[in-house]
């Protein structure tokens, strides 16, 4: 959902598209990153379903099979370290 964090693993790529719907920029992750989700779009014609997501300041596209769920419990986190599950429905 908008706002949620979600955690990308290393070595996903993350694009941006121009108005005619091509790549304009991409970053591939060098290593584990938090992003905030803003919201979910289906890309028309060749890209993927795909969520909007806040990374360094600036919206990017990333795929649903490369973000993950992060559970915060009211104590803070899970376990000492975020709980992660590869469960996209949340998403």
């Amino acid at each position: 959902q908008p706002g949620d964090l979600a955690y990308v693993p290393s070595e996903v790529s993350l694009v941006q598209y121009n108005a005619h719907g091509g790549v304009s920029n991409y970053h591939t992750t060098t290593e584990p990153q938090y992003v905030v989700v803003l919201n979910s779009e289906l890309k028309k014609g060749k890209h993927a379903f795909a969520y909007k997501v806040l990374f360094k300041g600036q919206t990017w596209s990333a795929k649903p099979v490369d973000l993950f769920t992060v559970d915060i419990n009211e104590n803070g986190v899970k376990n000492g370290d975020c709980s992660l599950n590869r469960s996209i429905e949340k998403f």
